[in-house]
């Protein structure tokens, strides 16, 4: 199985679409979402979309700067941890686990 990959960033908001009023594409690219509203709500919406992989990929660097930097902060890290987990495909904060079936609030594990 090949390993789990986003089509790369940077994501763009186009507004110029013949497919929906909002989607977010890399340019050049292919759509990668389509937000079918038009008032603010749906704007504001397709920022964070468009934001996903520069968030990601400054995620990971937070978490390593922190875990090398301040090994104290658990917490912190669990949270990056599991937030970076879910954007990559594996269960993460808010998720229910496939193993026990409780919610996920940080970096989980099953016995």
């Amino acid at each position: 199985m090949e390993p789990k990959s986003h089509t790369p960033g940077p994501w763009n908001i186009d507004l110029q679409s013949p497919h929906c009023p909002i989607v977010i594409k890399p340019h050049p690219g292919n759509i990668i979402c389509d937000i079918c509203g038009i008032d603010s709500e749906a704007h504001a919406n397709a920022r964070p979309i468009a934001a996903a992989p520069e968030m990601l990929q400054t995620c990971k660097l937070a978490l390593q700067t922190m875990m090398s930097e301040h090994p104290d902060w658990a917490d912190a890290h669990d949270r990056l941890h599991a937030v970076i987990a879910k954007a990559e495909g594996e269960p993460g904060i808010g998720d229910l686990c496939p193993c026990c079936g409780n919610i996920i609030e940080a970096v989980h594990a099953c016995n």
